[in-house]
């Protein structure tokens, strides 16, 4: 847990160092999604059509209103760009906890923000295969991300 810990603060540092999140001045909290995983199971019958294979993490910048949250998203390796999520509703907020998503639900977003932990779960669906993307990773506020700023790099 330490060793992912570690690895998530140093990227998203580097990411934010590289000026990589256009919206962090203007975020509430930030996401860095670490590790990711996707299971897709294909609509055919045979030995292969179960697979489960390593996806992209992002850095997801995210700005909340009351009920609302909308957050961006940018893929630090550069392979998909940049993107903005749909219009996300508090689905739960007990503390430590909040759950959000949309109305569809493709994108279930669930915080512990006393531990600093972040999972999403993500359907994807296509026209021969239909599966699930987890991530796992770290939860930061603004004011967190600045007084991180402020500490001294090595």
């Amino acid at each position: 847990m330490t060793r992912i810990l570690t690895r998530a603060l140093t990227l998203l540092i580097l990411a934010l160092v590289l000026g990589l999140s256009s919206v962090c001045a203007a975020a509430d909290f930030h996401l860095y999604f670490s590790s990711c995983r996707i299971t897709e199971g294909y609509l055919m019958l045979s030995d292969e059509s179960l697979k489960t294979f390593e996806a992209d993490g992002s850095l997801t910048s995210c700005t909340r209103v009351s009920q609302r949250i909308q957050c961006e998203f940018e893929f630090p390796g550069g392979s998909k760009g940049y993107r903005t999520s749909d219009q996300n509703g508090v689905h739960v907020e007990t503390p430590p906890m909040l759950i959000f998503t949309n109305a569809n639900m493709p994108d279930y977003y669930v915080i512990d923000q006393s531990q600093h932990a972040i999972t999403l779960i993500t359907r994807v669906l296509d026209a021969k295969s239909l599966g699930a993307k987890v991530c796992n990773g770290l939860y930061m506020t603004e004011s967190e991300r600045r007084e991180m700023e402020k500490q001294p790099r090595k």
